[in-house]
């Protein structure tokens, strides 16, 4: 366990805010985080992080970035210290690393810094220099701190423009360099209507579509328990949708085809049922789809969740069938790619849980070493609960891309975030009035986990249409600029429930009017304010914390791979153990309440619509990508 001491301004960052940070260590990979704040002194708050690792850490911290919405800004590595340090010190220490580093990279692809913006990147590090040395008690040194961080997280916005400006200018003059767009649904969502009012139109009556062709593909969602009935397999609806795609020119990218620990028949989800058993079920299952959809589908994400998955069976297990079904498609459908989807590709889902055994970014950069799959199905849904990804500043977004292009396989990326009706959020994008007025009469509790008739959770109240927009923006840019990413989807088409993904939807039955357990509260005791999770002596007490494994930032070296874990991976066959001693991944119950799961927004509203996000991504197309 490491601690870690910040003093920060009681004014500028709201209580039921800084408790949602969050430490990661080296390659950026979140660990289990517990945060107290203590009141400093009268103008002061101090922050207590306790961090579930040995190693040295950073920590990531909510803010309000004005037009640019909301994000996580972040210090650099500090070691274990007891000693208080200023949080916007530390974290205007990490923007201007961030800064140097990208500029410092993007130099090697022809990128220059125009003068005005070195000048005020100079000025920035000699204010710093300042700030570093001086007395951390004068009166104005928390307001100098908290403006330094602010020009800073503009001038980190303002270099990514110029940056993304110059790169996908050069892209339009690049023929080779292909993006497709597209959208994800699920063979009982009837998209087709809206779809063809908006790009196709009617040659009956004359009228012509609303926007030009914006998507070039659709990921037509599978859920095995939805078709699995009594051992047989109904692919109808599934075939319509196909169909419904390629006669609208669509590419069709299929799956997951499963989603470990969430869409198993009822039948095999018993902790009784053995490898054997699951395995056969799950080629049959595949095979019956071959057949069935055939050449029609472009793109197989043969499974997902293999790494994270709460559930039996085992790691080993689910990785080794996933390789037997990428090899099985290839086989059987030569024209066709295999994917393996990964979710939490940030690994923030590790922030309230123990760390996985290898990490999304690791365990897809040792299997492309391997050409075990044709490519990656990143899913990156951003929010605010916690079983979800954090959203991250322009230049964490490009560290982000960075590590995953250098595995150099195709990327398709998946993507949603919040969005709230306009007339349920504020005027202003002021962290006083976003964080601090709203919260004022209401129990803090509901800012964790959407509860049940507590009204309004904080994604209404943050996550409204304009920010999203300006999200979707700056997200997509930044992918456009990644030329190993050549498939972007939004991984809903209309706007239906508050959840995160559609298999989940037949759950939320059992919770209505049920009051579920909040696994966090704000609780106040002898004048301080902290998070709490209920089980928190389980959750930080155990022996296996000492076991984390160490990740290095150059995860094609020496650091983050278990060689014992993957010769055991190498080695998986059809008589692989169901359940391995290798197992150590624990969960908390809690986070399977459909209230937890992120809210995602569709690109229409529930009136089929289209909303701002939709006419924004088709201004990128027209911008970037069109001829």
């Amino acid at each position: 366990m490491s601690e870690f001491l910040f003093f920060y301004p009681k004014r500028q960052i709201e209580t039921a805010l800084v408790i949602r940070g969050f430490a990661v260590v080296r390659g950026r990979k979140p660990v289990p985080t517990r945060i107290r704040v203590v009141e400093f002194d009268d103008a002061r708050n101090q922050l207590v992080v306790d961090a579930k690792t040995d190693l040295s850490a950073a920590l990531y911290v909510p803010c309000s970035g004005g037009r640019e919405g909301f994000f996580y800004a972040s210090t650099e590595t500090l070691p274990s210290d007891r000693r208080p340090r200023p949080l916007y010190l530390e974290l205007c220490r990490g923007q201007l690393s961030r800064i140097q580093r990208k500029r410092a990279e993007w130099s090697y692809s022809g990128f220059s810094t125009p003068e005005r913006l070195r000048s005020q990147i100079r000025r920035a590090v000699q204010k710093f220099s300042v700030l570093v040395t001086a007395d951390y008690d004068a009166p104005d040194y928390d307001a100098e701190t908290f403006a330094l961080f602010n020009s800073l997280c503009e001038i980190a916005r303002r270099l990514n423009e110029l940056y993304l400006s110059q790169t996908l200018a050069a892209r339009r003059r690049t023929a080779s360099w292909v993006s497709r767009f597209g959208f994800a649904t699920n063979p009982h969502e009837k998209w087709t209507p809206s779809y063809d009012a908006l790009f196709v139109g009617s040659k009956s009556n004359h009228t012509r579509p609303k926007l030009e062709q914006l998507f070039q593909t659709v990921n037509i969602r599978v859920n095995w328990r939805e078709i699995e009935r009594h051992g047989s397999y109904d692919w109808s609806r599934v075939s319509d949708a196909v169909d419904a795609a390629r006669e609208r020119n669509l590419r069709v990218t299929l799956g997951p085809m499963t989603r470990w620990g969430t869409d198993l028949p009822s039948a095999l989800q018993s902790s009784t049922i053995d490898a054997d058993t699951l395995r056969g079920e799950f080629t049959k299952f595949l095979r019956t789809a071959v057949h069935a959809l055939g050449d029609r589908v472009d793109r197989w994400i043969v499974a997902t969740n293999v790494e994270t998955s709460p559930d039996l069976p085992t790691f080993e297990f689910r990785l080794s069938n996933a390789m037997q079904a990428a090899d099985y498609v290839r086989n059987n459908l030569p024209r066709s790619e295999a994917f393996l989807g990964l979710e939490q590709a940030f690994g923030d889902t590790s922030r309230f849980r123990d760390p996985p055994l290898v990490y999304a970014v690791d365990l897809a950069a040792r299997l492309a070493q391997r050409h075990a799959f044709d490519g990656y199905y990143v899913e990156t849904n951003f929010g605010l609960v916690p079983n979800t990804t954090a959203p991250r500043d322009p230049m964490e977004l490009h560290r982000f891309f960075d590590r995953w292009r250098m595995i150099g396989v195709k990327l398709a990326v998946a993507t949603s975030c919040p969005s709230a009706a306009p007339f349920a959020t504020p005027n202003s994008l002021e962290s006083s009035e976003l964080f601090t007025s709203l919260f004022a009469d209401k129990q803090k509790r509901s800012f964790f986990f959407r509860q049940t008739g507590e009204g309004k959770a904080l994604e209404e109240l943050v996550w409204d249409v304009q920010v999203q927009q300006e999200f979707a923006r700056r997200f997509y840019s930044s992918a456009l600029a990644c030329k190993a990413i050549d498939e972007l989807i939004w991984t809903r088409w209309l706007d239906a429930k508050l959840m995160s993904y559609d298999e989940y939807s037949e759950l939320v039955s059992v919770f209505d009017g049920a009051e579920s357990p909040a696994p966090f509260e704000q609780t106040v005791v002898d004048g301080f304010a902290y998070a709490q999770r209920h089980d928190e002596d389980d959750f930080f007490g155990r022996d296996d914390f000492d076991d984390e494994r160490q990740a290095e930032d150059d995860f094609f070296g020496d650091g983050p791979f278990d060689e014992e874990l993957f010769d055991e991976i190498e080695l998986a066959s059809s008589d692989a153990s169901f359940h391995s001693r290798s197992e150590s991944v624990s969960f908390s119950a809690e986070i399977d309440a459909p209230e937890n799961f992120t809210p995602t927004s569709g690109l229409l509203d529930a009136h089929g619509r289209p909303k701002p996000t939709l006419y924004k991504l088709a201004a990128l197309r027209r911008a970037y990508l069109d001829a």
